[in-house]
């Protein structure tokens, strides 16, 4: 009896030991199952709140960036405009009379070089926030498989360095981050200020086109006048002839001060960011008289030109390449994320010897764990810069169809204006000399007057030259447009100069 109450106390204390044990079991697993569950809440909560870092850092920079304009260029840009009210806002101000002030507010919500300036802030606040993230821990896993049985090592080790050098790195990264919002800034202001003096050349060509064709038209009356009193007898030939030279002249100089005013247009297209139907949906167009506006748009030349836009998009070089590098920051923008977690990810061969002699082999892997950083901030930098180099790539385009449209009504003024100056004032200066030598023949005039005759005459060939010259140089450059080289204006309203490519246009941002 003695002995089975030994026993059963000896059970009884088995049996408690053995719930001890299942119950320092069942809280190593819940403690453990807790440690998981945190770790999996700090994974999914850590790179949410780098998101939420790199928006924020955005925003207020916009905010910082907004308000420094404002106070430079004197007028605020929109921020946080999607393309529907961007496109109200555009309609509402092409409605309205087209004022310098209407011009800026247009190109503030149209040119997408304003919207590439927005992207490039997110670019650097994405850079930043990712700059003070650290590195994800590795876990290390190995299994060696030896004729007793399969050896399994595992180790989960943190970059050390990673977060003595957070410290320079956000310095470098803010840095950076500055630089970016002056780059910003200085597009920007210097955008709105393109705007201004480009509407400032616009509106200037327009009252000088209307002085030139009122002084054409009295210049006109009084060729007509004076061939009415030639018909009477009451005028000299040479007087005559005189007054037909003037009028040529001065119809000359406002046909070409209308071209002048549809140069400036397509220039404050491009500089507001406009095209297509917008590019001619506000303000006036200023025309020469009727008589040159008919000989320019009927001119030599006119074949094949209504398509010019179309024909210098297609075959663009410019956009090729552009297009080019949009495939590949499209692709680096889509692996941001992946690269961010598996990029450092290592696959191997794991070896042990063991002291007896005996050999393992089997796999090792190294596997970054997304504790810190899930890509978030390295994501966002990539769409921002996707978003920014669509932006250019459209402000390229844009300005492409701005120098088609230009480059077609120079090639149709030029050539009609090399015609007039040929077959009008050319031929009455020649005119105008046959009648002064028979005057002169008939001792009427003196030979200063003869000797000024001849000088207009040559002028008049000399300006014969010029013209068909710059009819010939607006054809090449058209050419060169539609072959798909475009060159971008050297100087206001001027000849054109070879383009390159934006800062920012390759995926590292550094140009070329």
């Amino acid at each position: 009896a003695a002995g089975g109450g030994d026993d059963a106390v000896d059970d009884r204390r088995a049996g408690g030991d053995a719930a001890a044990r299942a119950d320092g079991t069942r809280t190593m697993s819940a403690t453990s199952a807790l440690r998981r569950a945190a770790l999996v809440a700090a994974a999914a909560f850590i790179p949410g709140c780098a998101s939420a870092d790199a928006d924020g850092a955005a925003r207020s920079d916009r905010e910082a960036f907004a308000a420094d304009v404002a106070t430079r260029a004197g007028v605020r840009p929109p921020l946080d405009a999607d393309d529907a009210a961007s496109s109200a806002a555009l309609r509402e101000l092409l409605a309205r009379p087209w004022t310098e002030d209407a011009a800026v507010r247009a190109a503030l919500v149209a040119h997408r070089g304003v919207r590439a300036a927005y992207e490039s802030l997110g670019v650097a606040s994405a850079d930043w926030v990712s700059a003070g993230l650290v590195r994800n821990p590795r876990l290390d896993l190995s299994a060696k498989f030896f004729s007793p049985g399969t050896e399994i090592e595992s180790e989960i080790l943190a970059p050390l360095f990673d977060l003595v050098d957070r410290a320079p790195r956000l310095r470098r990264a803010e840095a950076m981050r500055a630089s970016a919002a002056t780059g910003a800034r200085r597009e920007v202001v210097a955008r709105v200020f393109d705007v201004r003096e480009a509407w400032t050349r616009w509106h200037a060509a327009r009252r000088l086109a209307a002085a030139r064709l009122a002084s054409a038209h009295a210049a006109a009356d009084a060729a007509s006048l004076a061939e009415r009193l030639h018909a009477a007898g009451n005028v000299a030939p040479a007087t005559f002839s005189a007054a037909q030279v003037a009028a040529a002249r001065l119809r000359l100089a406002a046909a070409e001060a209308a071209a002048e005013v549809d140069e400036f247009r397509e220039e404050l297209n491009a500089a507001a960011g406009l095209w297509g139907a917008d590019a001619a949906a506000w303000g006036a167009a200023e025309g020469g008289d009727a008589e040159v506006a008919a000989s320019r748009s009927s001119g030599p030349g006119d074949d094949g030109l209504d398509d010019v836009e179309a024909r210098a998009i297609a075959a663009s070089l410019d956009l090729a390449a552009r297009t080019s590098e949009l495939d590949l920051i499209a692709q680096e923008a889509g692996r941001a994320a992946r690269d961010a977690v598996f990029a450092e990810a290592e696959l191997g061969v794991a070896f042990k010897r063991e002291p007896g002699g005996e050999s393992g082999f089997g796999p090792g892997a190294s596997i970054p764990i997304p504790l810190f950083d899930a890509g978030a901030a390295a994501t966002a930098a990539g769409e921002a810069r996707l978003r920014a180099a669509v932006a250019r790539r459209h402000v390229l385009a844009v300005e492409i169809r701005a120098a088609a449209r230009r480059l077609r009504e120079r090639v149709l003024s030029a050539e009609a204006r090399a015609a007039f100056v040929r077959d009008a004032w050319l031929a009455a200066a020649a005119r105008r000399t046959v009648d002064v030598l028979q005057e002169y023949n008939a001792m009427q005039i003196g030979a200063l007057d003869v000797l000024e005759a001849r000088r207009a005459e040559i002028d008049a060939q000399a300006a014969t030259i010029v013209a068909e010259r710059d009819a010939r140089l607006a054809r090449l450059a058209l050419e060169r447009l539609l072959a798909g080289v475009y060159m971008r204006p050297s100087t206001p309203g001027g000849g054109e100069a070879a383009s390159g490519h934006d800062a920012e246009a390759t995926p590292s941002g550094k140009g070329h």
